[in-house]
């Protein structure tokens, strides 16, 4: 990439995910990166009784723009989500997109994409297509390395004779052909 010249990143290059369960409370998940297509984050939770799940999982390319100097540039996150929630207790999730500078170790720029929550329902409710395309603000620096992600974070909360599900995977009461959160493209433009 080139400092000043506006550039589709199709590819991921890194992500993580991390989960936190308490008391009756069982999670997982999974991100996977491509070289062209995208990527994607799967991630889970359920509680039965007293119970909490959480969990956090990002993915998306990283880049250095070539040149000296720094430009304003607006990061674009272009993806879909697909999943499903229930429970008498409370389910929810978010989606975000952020940048972050490698070589600094600074976000600097984070922008929400998706979030719902569910509370005391006994019905399945699903998530599912594209979700709103947003973008953050930044001051890109030539010869620094960025990563330009999304990040699924969702939890599951009950308490006794109660129980609460999420789920973009496969694992827990999404039944569509493709769950998850995928990131498909990030669109950086110069100003």
């Amino acid at each position: 990439m080139t400092l000043g010249v506006d550039s589709t990143l199709y590819y991921t290059t890194s992500g993580s995910f991390t989960k936190r369960t308490q008391y009756n409370g069982t999670a997982g998940g999974n991100y996977y990166t491509t070289t062209s297509s995208g990527g994607k984050l799967l991630g889970w939770g359920t509680t039965s009784g007293l119970g909490y799940a959480e969990v956090q999982t990002w993915v998306g390319p990283e880049f250095t723009p070539q040149g000296s100097g720094s430009k304003t540039a607006y990061i674009s996150f272009y993806g879909r989500r697909y999943g499903a929630m229930l429970g008498s207790g409370t389910s929810q999730y978010k989606i975000v997109g952020a940048v972050k500078d490698l070589t600094t170790g600074a976000i600097i720029g984070e922008v929400e994409l998706d979030s719902a929550t569910l509370t005391g329902s006994q019905t399945v409710r699903n998530y599912e297509g594209s979700f709103p395309t947003k973008s953050v603000l930044a001051v890109l620096e030539g010869g620094h390395r960025y990563h330009a992600f999304i990040r699924l974070s969702a939890s599951s909360d009950s308490n006794a004779n109660m129980a609460a599900n999420f789920g973009f995977d496969k694992t827990y009461y999404y039944n569509g052909s493709t769950p998850g959160v995928f990131l498909d493209r990030v669109f950086v433009d110069f100003k």
